[in-house]
């Protein structure tokens, strides 16, 4: 997800949060597409119509949709953490369940868990002033991580014997 982020990131000049046409077609300079081939990408990405792409609407178009038997597995993951049943989870609590240890990058050495922890915490839109996630924002962090090994992973990483 991070380099997806910094991808759109240097797509976007002008730091304004969106692609226009100009930054998207810039992007895409040296796929030696047409003009005609670019503004039919532009306008598939830009769902809503406002002439730009935004980031959700990037990430969606380059990732997809997740299945149904993730979007299951990793609601099943946030009730778990969301106790007290208010849409939003803890950052404490995930901490508590998340297992940092069985990530690839763990595995492999190329990073500590506790920076592969501070990293996941990172990635989330928006934490609020009192270290809660929601919903959504989970859901979206495990829509920009795709496949079966991720779909492994998810479950590895979590401590909890639900999920196995």
């Amino acid at each position: 997800m991070t380099s997806l982020k910094n991808a759109f990131n240097d797509f976007d000049l002008n730091n304004d949060g969106t692609l226009s046409f100009e930054e998207f077609a810039s992007a895409l300079e040296s796929f030696k597409l047409s003009n005609q081939e670019i503004r039919s990408l532009f306008t598939v990405m830009d769902a809503d119509q406002s002439n730009s792409v935004d980031y959700d609407e990037f990430t969606l178009a380059v990732r997809g949709k997740l299945s149904p038997s993730r979007v299951a597995l990793i609601g099943r993951v946030f009730d778990l953490l969301d106790t007290d049943c208010m849409g939003v989870i803890n950052c404490s609590d995930i901490g508590r369940l998340y297992n940092p240890a069985s990530h690839p990058d763990v595995v492999s050495r190329k990073r500590a868990p506790a920076k592969v922890l501070q990293d996941f915490f990172d990635t989330f839109k928006s934490v609020g002033t009192n270290g809660s996630i929601a919903k959504d924002d989970f859901l979206d962090y495990y829509a920009n991580t795709a496949g079966e090994r991720a779909k492994r992973s998810d479950r590895a990483l979590w401590k909890t014997r639900i999920l196995r």
